[in-house]
């Protein structure tokens, strides 16, 4: 089991790297090329739809990764009825973002934009359907291809908006196009591996199945793709659209920082999965240290970009994101709490409690929209990324407190002075040597931490191996 699952975090990872690679570029691009009020309606707009058309989503992929990896159904038949069930909700999502957009917009943008968006996003949720069956019959090794297709179509197409001088409605077009690439190659890549779209094996019965299995993990989707966008939303109802673009711009770019995260979590979920009924000690012992690893790791990235917050806004963005710095630098310290949710939301799916995200992350969600409706008209963008930092922070520490009743651990006590020790020696050390060589100061910082890491036995050889020895131990059924 070590070895795939190994081999399906390094393929999950390099598909992740070039994906987020080529997000940031595109971000730091769209926001240099654009006047920053394009850039905040640009924003505007892609946080509108993905709010409306996060119904489409509804838990489908989460759902469909775990029936194939427990082998609930014939893969064909889950993947032909998940599709049904996404195009489904993707009409509904649709015709609902474009009534409320008529009501609430009153023209102010045109309609056409938005469905624009609308259909690049629901294009989109049928490539991660796509890379979602890929997961669960473990050949991750062809997320990279499909991933290169998209981000070489995206970054050719986008090129030529810049090149015609378009203005930002283009970039969606150019979304849509990439996604289209994406899921035509994803769709030969499946028939390959014997897994076709067949409408034919869907059952009355078998898509109210798995809708109603997908129902929880959709409300938690919905909540948590709201709660990613509604400081966005706050600042263009409660504020303006050049404060919602200082604060976007950093807000997208902590976000996209969830490389390693996300592919860790792809690649141990299929494992959880068909441990968590069997063997419950071993998928625990592999959630404890995915979480343990995203902790130390996102723990030093944030004191990093915490002290370099002005010189990394400027070096992306350039001069006129100047104000942004200061969202960078409270949203730096998110890092730790946004890596750790990946597994941690992960394996609520597994044991099938998505309840409980649902109940938290609508306590979360009501909170933090009830605070900015107090906050961001007084103190706009800074009063956002204070409250997205909060509201990112309480989601793992709820999952964190479930998983402890349900018997996982975590030890935190001893993590978070093996962390908090070397991170505080590496902004010390940073900060001192910033004004004498500059950003190479950052990667002096970074070696510090490591080697602090070690000295706290925060990471050891012998932790390593553990680590090794609880992901190649079969559960108690496979022996």
């Amino acid at each position: 089991m070590i070895r795939l699952i190994l081999w399906n975090f390094v393929f999950a990872l390099a598909a992740r790297v070039l994906q987020i690679a080529v997000s940031f570029a595109l971000l730091m691009v769209i926001a240099r090329y654009l006047p920053v009020e394009d850039f905040g309606a640009y924003s505007y707009i892609g946080a509108f739809t993905a709010a409306v058309m996060a119904l489409s989503y509804f838990g489908v992929q989460n759902i469909l990764t775990r029936d194939i990896a427990q082998k609930t159904f014939d893969t064909s038949t889950l993947y032909s009825t998940a599709t049904a069930l996404r195009g489904i909700m993707a009409l509904l999502a649709a015709s609902l973002l474009a009534a409320l957009w008529m009501i609430g917009e009153n023209g102010s943008i045109p309609l056409w934009i938005v469905l624009l968006a609308a259909a690049s996003e629901a294009m989109l949720g049928y490539t991660l359907l796509q890379k979602s069956v890929l997961q669960g019959i473990e050949r991750m090794g062809y997320m990279p291809v499909l991933t290169f297709i998209q981000s070489v179509s995206i970054g050719i197409l986008a090129v030529g908006v810049i090149y015609a001088k378009g203005g930002y409605e283009w970039f969606f077009a150019a979304a849509l196009l990439s996604n289209a690439a994406q899921f035509i190659a994803g769709g030969g890549i499946l028939r390959r591996n014997g897994v076709r779209v067949d409408f034919s094996l869907v059952r009355k019965d078998h898509l109210k199945t798995f809708f109603a299995h997908s129902m929880m993990v959709g409300f938690a989707v919905i909540l948590y793709k709201n709660l990613f966008v509604v400081n966005t939303l706050a600042l263009k109802w409660l504020g303006n659209l050049e404060s919602l673009a200082y604060f976007q711009a950093v807000h997208g770019l902590v976000i996209q920082s969830q490389i390693l995260p996300m592919a860790l979590s792809m690649a141990v979920f299929p494992a959880v999965s068909r441990l968590i009924n069997k063997d419950f000690g071993a998928a625990a012992k592999i959630l404890s240290e995915s979480v343990k690893i995203m902790f130390f790791i996102s723990a030093g990235a944030a004191a990093i970009l915490w002290a370099f917050a002005g010189e990394v806004t400027q070096l992306v963005y350039g001069d006129k994101y100047a104000p942004s710095a200061y969202a960078m630098a409270v949203l730096a310290w998110a890092l730790p709490a946004l890596w750790m949710d990946l597994p941690l939301s992960g394996a609520l799916v597994a044991m099938n409690r998505q309840k409980f995200s649902v109940m938290c992350a609508a306590v979360v969600l009501a909170a933090n929209a009830a605070l900015a409706f107090a906050f961001i008209p007084a103190y706009g963008f800074h009063a956002a990324s204070w409250l997205a930092l909060a509201s990112y922070t309480l989601m793992p520490v709820c999952a964190v407190a479930f998983l402890m009743k349900q018997g996982v651990r975590f030890s935190f006590m001893s993590w978070a002075p093996q962390a908090g020790i070397p991170a505080a020696v590496c902004i010390m050390a940073a900060l001192w040597l910033k004004p004498h060589i500059g950003l190479a100061a950052s990667a002096v910082g970074g070696l510090v931490y490591v080697a602090g890491l070690f000295m706290t036995r925060g990471v050891s050889i012998s932790e390593i191996k553990n680590l090794r020895r609880a992901l190649a131990m079969p559960g108690k059924d496979e022996r």
